[in-house]
């Protein structure tokens, strides 16, 4: 294990073990995949929503996934300064246009904030593809969903860490920001919601490798955790989806301190929030 990527140690914390056995287990459980496999294949009203994610996926299959050559932008940077309007991508490709008055605009951070679109597009269809694997069996699913996976991975320490107050680059960001992501909170959203489903649900397939997890694992899962990780938020939603990150990520890695430190820490887990956030009304 790589040092310095796992938190301090804590010390009331009880001692647990991660369970192990067949995936997934985390996102899902083996009943859980054995209930929702015969409700796909019996059929009727209970296999609708079912048989629209098989079919929604099925379509992405013959779509090449084309993954920005940068991180995203926060989403309030894609509105034309004048009329405060969304901005759309124009049809060639280059520049945004305002539907309101029409002026283009080029560079940064209307490209990065629509990348920051593209990327979330992207890491749905991960898990998209994940979850009609998992309903059908067919290993295409598996195999789409282990590209996007292993793009991230090459490419997420790659991207330059940076913030959604546009401070700057690398060290010159603030510590709220990402690679990915120019936030820890959509970065920790990503790892809980996107990237630790999606690992869980395809590590069954005979798709993804163990030199392939091994892959996620280093490039992108401790990466980002340890990313996320510089910005202790404490009372705060932004703290309770690094948690969520942290004990996804922690579980996938097999290192109970990430889901310790989660729960546990004085200022920033999961028992302290219950006390500093919760209120008796």
């Amino acid at each position: 294990r790589p040092p310095g990527v796992t938190p301090p140690a804590m010390p009331n914390a009880p001692a647990f073990s991660i369970p192990s056995g067949n995936r997934p287990r985390f996102y899902l459980n083996v009943q859980e995949v054995a209930n929702l496999r015969e409700a796909y294949a019996v059929g009727g009203e209970a296999a609708v929503p079912l048989q629209k994610i098989v079919s929604r996926a099925r379509a992405l299959l013959a779509k090449k996934v084309t993954i920005p050559p940068k991180g995203g932008q926060h989403s309030s940077h894609y509105n034309c300064p004048d009329c405060e309007r969304k901005l759309r991508p124009v049809a060639d490709g280059k520049g945004h246009a305002c539907p309101k008055c029409k002026k283009v605009y080029t560079g940064s951070p209307y490209d990065e904030a629509h990348y920051g679109k593209v990327h979330g597009t992207i890491c749905k269809n991960a898990r998209l593809c994940a979850q009609a694997y998992i309903l059908t069996g067919d290993e295409e699913f598996a195999r789409y969903a282990r590209r996007i996976l292993l793009g991230y991975a090459d490419r997420y320490q790659a991207y330059e860490r940076h913030d959604h107050l546009l401070r700057g680059v690398g060290e010159k960001s603030h510590r709220s920001g990402g690679h990915l992501f120019a936030q820890t909170l959509s970065e920790a959203y990503a790892m809980s919601q996107w990237f630790g489903p999606a690992y869980d649900m395809i590590c069954g397939s005979k798709a993804f490798t163990f030199a392939d997890q091994e892959r996620v694992k280093d490039g992108l899962i401790r990466p980002m955790l340890k990313s996320i990780f510089r910005l202790p938020a404490g009372k705060s939603n932004h703290q309770s989806w690094h948690n969520s990150a942290y004990m996804f990520g922690g579980a996938l890695l097999g290192e109970p301190e990430w889901i310790q430190f989660a729960i546990w820490n004085p200022k920033n887990g999961f028992h302290y929030q219950l006390g500093a956030s919760v209120s008796e009304v």
